[in-house]
């Protein structure tokens, strides 16, 4: 089946890398416990972004994967990231369906993957 892809969206700046990647990676195993297929899961961590890139820099990057992508799935976090709130708001401007960490929308991630492209 042709699925649509997700870009996963939280707070990355001002935690430990480490850490960071261990929330992002934990949320990419729930979307795919959920059924999506890995690779229709973009997961910022992932890009190939050193931690020591510029922050303009690395959110242009995000930004680009995310204009790819068909839907946003936003953690809990969100509040705490300037770059995540920038990424909600191109979701929103691109009319991308929202999916909430804090409302429990995990639970609604088998409707949005049965609808594809």
């Amino acid at each position: 089946m042709n699925q649509i892809k997700i870009y996963i969206a939280g707070k990355y700046t001002g935690l430990p890398h480490d850490e960071a990647y261990t929330k992002f990676a934990l949320t990419k195993m729930q979307l795919m416990i959920a059924g999506f297929d890995e690779q229709n899961i973009v997961n910022p961590m992932q890009l190939g972004i050193a931690p020591e890139t510029d922050w303009h820099e690395a959110m242009h990057i995000c930004m680009s994967k995310l204009r790819e992508c068909k839907a946003i799935y936003i953690q809990s976090d969100w509040r705490d990231s300037f770059g995540a709130r920038k990424e909600i708001k191109l979701a929103a401007t691109l009319q991308l369906p929202m999916y909430w960490e804090e409302l429990g929308d995990m639970s609604l991630i088998a409707e949005l993957i049965a609808t594809g492209v």
